[in-house]
């Protein structure tokens, strides 16, 4: 009976709250933080908070917890074209973060929307296609879609975007290597001697790489090359 009575003190104080929120906002409609409040109210007390969040990021966009809010209410309720809809509104209003649209995506494809969830990160490819993070994500995203060929074009235009870098030649190794084509994904990590300085971390790296690929013999002689 304790539990119960807790249960219905603190869904009064929810629903009082959520009234005077209510009215309070009324007289001040434009304050962010109330939304924030109410949303974060109602959902604890069962009532759709979509309004709500959606008022809450309109009056502060640069508010990431209000703009995930959002996308999830509208999850929740099954409402993915919606979420679609606000993710790219979102971004043509100036986020230059790709993280919502891409676990959106994931989400969605996760939940039969396939179509739906490649067409939003083919948004995302377009728009931040020079992306370090983005092409990262993508990367996974396609990988975890059963994708590879589209994957491996990601890990190619992450290579050209960052051609003296080490972590695209792995990743784009990676790729080769899952798609069976050991001899491309072996000329990609065999650059990482001229990219990583100096020459020893370099063959370290190399054979830290061929070792995790069960390539015992190459990874010998590479950490060999390592301890001249």
């Amino acid at each position: 009976l304790g539990d119960v009575y807790k249960r219905q003190r603190q869904a009064r104080t929810t629903d009082t709250l959520i009234s005077k929120l209510n009215a309070w906002l009324v007289r001040h409609p434009d304050e962010a933080a109330a939304w924030r409040t109410l949303a974060s109210a109602q959902q604890d007390a069962g009532i759709n908070p979509i309004d709500a969040w959606r008022r809450a990021h309109t009056l502060s966009p640069r508010d990431e917890e209000a703009a995930s809010a959002l996308i999830s209410a509208l999850e929740a309720k099954g409402q993915h074209e919606d979420a679609v809809k606000e993710v790219s509104r979102m971004l043509d209003n100036g986020s230059r973060d790709p993280t919502l649209a891409m676990e959106l995506a994931t989400h969605l494809a996760a939940a039969g929307e396939r179509e739906l969830a490649f067409e939003l990160a083919g948004d995302v490819e377009a728009r931040f296609g020079r992306s370090t993070r983005a092409l990262m994500q993508l990367l996974d995203f396609y990988n975890l879609n059963d994708d590879a060929d589209h994957a491996l074009e990601v890990a190619r235009a992450w290579v050209r975007l960052a051609p003296r870098k080490p972590d695209p030649r792995i990743a784009l190794g990676e790729q080769l290597h899952q798609m069976r084509l050991r001899d491309d994904a072996l000329a990609q990590w065999a650059m990482l001697p001229k990219l990583i300085r100096p020459a020893h971390k370099g063959w370290a790296r190399h054979a830290q790489v061929l070792s995790e690929h069960k390539m015992n013999t190459e990874a010998v002689a590479s950490i060999s090359k390592a301890m001249r």
